[in-house]
């Protein structure tokens, strides 16, 4: 049975604590309270699609991140399993060296006997 570790670290872009400290600074009050409601209405509308935005790209970061992780696991199991194999060829390839190295050391004593 194979067994395989990573030490692959999963590290994401932005985790969920950046993301919501990010969204919760956008979503200040605003500042001017001398301008009235539709000034913070304005300001919430904005602020929303920044935060819209951010969640969005946070999560496409996360996903490219996951993605290029796998890819690199995979590249590393194939390679790996084709490292393998080849140690396993080259295994059987001097055991078959060895044998026919007897084969043809016991047919040279033994035709010599017979000469």
């Amino acid at each position: 049975m194979l067994t395989y570790n990573s030490s692959f670290q999963n590290k994401p872009p932005v985790d969920d604590a950046q993301r919501n400290q990010a969204l919760d600074d956008i979503r200040k009050r605003s500042p001017y309270g001398v301008f009235g409601q539709n000034h913070q209405d304005v300001l919430n509308a904005l602020t929303e699609n920044a935060a819209n935005t951010l969640d969005m790209e946070s999560y496409r970061a996360n996903a490219d991140y996951q993605l290029q992780q796998q890819k690199a696991q995979q590249q590393l199991i194939l390679s790996g399993l084709q490292q393998q194999s080849e140690a396993e060829q080259n295994q059987r390839n001097l055991a078959n060296t060895k044998l026919q190295n007897m084969v043809g050391f016991a047919g040279n004593l033994l035709g010599g006997l017979f000469n």
